[in-house]
């Protein structure tokens, strides 16, 4: 076993490992994650770490780029890893000048309304009988420290990484709902729906959905949704996609 030692923001985390994993496949068990545009094929740089201790030496990769990569360094030991400070977070558009006349709203006293986006999970939580928003948050999507794009995430779910891409969004759910009922004053207990958005290949990934179908011509989608399902541990609502890279999220924009 090895012992990794984290510092992030001046702070120390001890984790126990198994050797032989890379370094990124250890912040991401430690719910540290990175970017990894290129889908961790160490060609970006933005997984770039300070490393010491018994980790395997730089590769060919790192000796180009000049500096050590967590998805490819590997560790063999104890070792430390120092991270960079996390960026902020850019400016996403939460307002909404619609006030709904007519409600027809599903089961509950309160519920979610969720867009999964690419790079941003963003959660509005409503008293389902006023119409009333209440609280509103917003997250990076954690499934970009596997890979930036659709296509990315499309073929990481494709090599066996459709689970962790799966519990990486239901985890952020689980966060911003937290989030938005504490600033509510509201339990998450109280939200028995949900309505969640996205483009094609984001609700593909959380339902857990094989997304083979996405990646090659005809880019023919097996379903477009337009269902609902228990997910998330509460009643959900999926507004339905126009085609497989068309999404739900456009959908809702238009209406």
């Amino acid at each position: 076993m090895a012992k990794l030692t984290i510092w992030k923001a001046g702070e120390e985390q001890i984790y126990t490992f198994a050797s032989g994993i890379k370094v990124s496949e250890a912040l991401q068990t430690a719910g540290l994650y990175q970017q990894q545009p290129c889908g961790g094929r160490g060609v970006c740089g933005k997984c770039r770490v300070t490393l010491s201790g018994e980790v395997s030496p730089p590769n060919a990769l790192e000796q180009s780029a000049g500096f050590r990569l967590a998805c490819q360094a590997v560790l063999q030991g104890d070792a430390q890893v120092v991270l960079g400070e996390d960026r902020p977070m850019e400016q996403i558009e939460m307002a909404q000048g619609y006030q709904p006349e007519a409600l027809r709203p599903m089961g509950g006293e309160l519920g979610a309304a969720v867009d999964i986006g690419t790079t941003t999970i963003a959660l509005q939580l409503y008293d389902l009988k006023t119409g009333i928003l209440l609280a509103q948050t917003a997250i990076r999507n954690p499934q970009a420290s596997i890979a930036a794009d659709v296509m990315g995430r499309i073929g990481a779910a494709m090599q066996g990484n459709a689970g962790t891409l799966q519990e990486q969004v239901l985890c952020a759910l689980t966060l911003l709902l937290e989030q938005a009922c504490q600033n509510a004053e509201k339990s998450p207990l109280e939200v028995s729906s949900a309505v969640i958005t996205g483009n094609t290949t984001m609700l593909y990934l959380l339902t857990g959905r094989d997304p083979e179908c996405l990646s090659h011509f005809p880019f023919q989608a097996d379903t477009l949704f337009d269902a609902e399902a228990q997910l998330w541990g509460r009643q959900c609502y999926l507004p339905p996609c126009m085609n497989a890279f068309v999404g739900a999220d456009i959908t809702c924009a238009v209406l």
